[in-house]
C-alpha cells in the first residue's frame, strides 16, 4: 500500500502530544518516508517543519535532521 506524505502527517497527528523522544522518532521516519524518492523538495520540507512546530520541535532540529537524512534510521512505534 502506498501512502502520501499527507496521509502519513493525518496519521501522525492523531499519534503526537507533547514532544517527547517517540515524537521525535515518529518524525524522522517520516523525513526517511519523505526522501525515499531520493530528493526532499522545498514543500516537502516546509510541511515537515510545520509539523514539527505543531509538536514543539525546534524548526532547526528538523533542518539538521533533513540535511542528514542519509544517517537517519527507520524505528518501527512502540
Amino acid at each position: 500500500m502506498v501512502y502520501t506524505i499527507f496521509e502519513l502527517l493525518n496519521f501522525l497527528s492523531i499519534q503526537m502530544g507533547n514532544y517527547e523522544e517517540e515524537d521525535l522518532k515518529n518524525l524522522k521516519n517520516l523525513i526517511i518516508v519523505a526522501h525515499a524518492d531520493g530528493v526532499l523538495n522545498e514543500f516537502e520540507k516546509q510541511l515537515l517543519c510545520d509539523k514539527a512546530e505543531d509538536y514543539d520541535i525546534p524548526r532547526q532540529e528538523i533542518l539538521s535532521l533533513i540535511d542528514n537524512v542519509k544517517l537517519l534510521k527507520f524505528e518501527l512505534p512502540k
